[in-house]
């Protein structure tokens, strides 16, 4: 698990984190990228994922040696997170669709 967390004057204004996924060893999974939205356009999202990013590359000959992706999921409407995704080289592997209904 590879965790990385903004701070603003000693205010947490973001998190993200990476695990590898038990039943995909050649798949590491981007989890869970939060930005405070007070915070949001300045650049916090983009370092946290460079800086779990960079992690991962000094921790795969090691401890990840079977990882070949990166897996991430973002919501269609959240633009400046899909944009920032494809800048890191992400591309769109597939579609996930949920479905609810009331209880």
């Amino acid at each position: 698990m590879l965790r990385s967390m903004a701070l603003l004057r000693d205010r947490p204004v973001g998190f993200t984190e990476m695990f590898l996924d038990a039943d995909e060893p050649a798949i590491v999974v981007q989890d869970s990228t939060l930005v405070d939205r007070a915070a949001r356009g300045k650049g916090v999202g983009r370092s946290l994922k460079a800086a779990n990013l960079h992690q991962l590359e000094r921790i795969t000959a090691d401890t990840a040696a079977g990882a070949r992706y990166v897996q991430t999921w973002t919501s269609q409407s959240n633009a400046p997170m899909l944009a920032l995704n494809r800048q890191f080289g992400f591309r769109v592997a597939g579609t996930m669709h949920d479905a609810e209904r009331t209880v």
